[in-house]
């Protein structure tokens, strides 16, 4: 387990601790609060003019405001503890060190999945317009990497007539096949999806590992300014501006302009080290020393 992976347990273990602490919070406010209302016995109503009125009321009002409590405690411990479930779910971070690593091995998973597609895609083509020439189909539905519309009953026959033949070759496939078929209310309609390979996902992730191995590359670098120090660490892969105290609202407006966030970990405004955050900073520090020197920047 790398440095980012025990983070993440560690961020998951600090939600499920607040999810379980709240939850014992709530089971405690309920039980006062059902406390609270076996103070009063079952059916009585509120003596409306008698002196006991106003004393009952707010008894009453305790009681509902504790209940809202213990119910709201409730749904923030289960927040929580879904935040807890969703930690490390979200694919490969950045911020985890062996991202270049684990996303050379997504690439190649997806390459070889893709090969798989076109293979499948080869094999239904030719068994789907053996079908269609047996269920008497005039055209032949299937383009290459094109979905396919089925509007009669012969398209239909042909479609279930091929997936039982691909079946006996490729059962996931045959799955898939009957898993895209959207049919509609007509029971001879549908739109057939072929198998589609993820050509575009992989190129973004080519071009994620491109931009990782750029920064690692990156030196360790302080700016010095009067009013605030910029760090560029690659170690964290972020960019950060640091200033002593809260910076003023105009520099605030500037920073957020530029997609910097306060981190309150790092007691910085920062921002993930990328082509068009080295882009951006370059204007952000253009910005920040013409409003020192009172100037206006466009």
């Amino acid at each position: 387990m790398n440095t980012y992976e025990q983070k993440q347990e560690d961020r998951k273990e600090r939600y499920l601790e607040r999810s379980q602490k709240l939850s014992n919070q709530s089971n405690e406010t309920f039980s006062e609060a059902k406390k609270l209302a076996d103070l009063i016995p079952f059916g009585q109503p509120v003596l409306v003019g008698h002196h006991s009125e106003g004393r009952h009321r707010r008894h009453i009002g305790k009681v509902q405001n504790a209940f809202s409590k213990a119910f709201e405690l409730d749904k923030k411990s289960d927040y929580y503890e879904d935040k807890a479930q969703s930690v490390g779910t979200g694919g490969v971070s950045s911020d985890d060190p062996d991202a270049v690593k684990k996303l050379v091995e997504k690439i190649e998973s997806m390459k070889n999945n893709n090969e798989y597609m076109k293979e499948a895609n080869k094999v239904w083509r030719k068994l789907y317009n053996q079908s269609a020439k047996k269920t008497g189909v005039v055209k032949q539905v299937y383009a290459r990497g094109a979905e396919s519309l089925i509007t009669t009953q012969e398209e239909k026959e042909a479609f279930y007539l091929a997936v039982g033949e691909i079946e006996k070759v490729d059962t996931t496939a045959s799955r898939t096949l009957l898993r895209n078929a959207e049919f509609y209310a007509c029971p001879d309609y549908a739109r057939i999806k072929p198998f589609s390979p993820e050509t575009a996902e992989i190129r973004r992730l080519e071009k994620r590992v491109k931009d990782l191995r750029a920064v690692a590359k990156f030196d360790h670098k302080e700016i010095v300014k009067d009013s605030y120090t910029l760090v560029q660490d690659p170690d964290e892969n972020r960019l950060m501006f640091q200033f002593d105290g809260k910076p003023a609202e105009a520099i605030r407006k500037i920073l957020k302009s530029h997609s910097f966030k306060w981190s309150p970990s790092r007691k910085a405004w920062v921002r993930m080290i990328t082509g068009n955050a080295m882009y951006s900073v370059k204007r952000a520090l253009v910005q920040l020393d013409a409003l020192e020197s009172g100037e206006a920047v466009a």
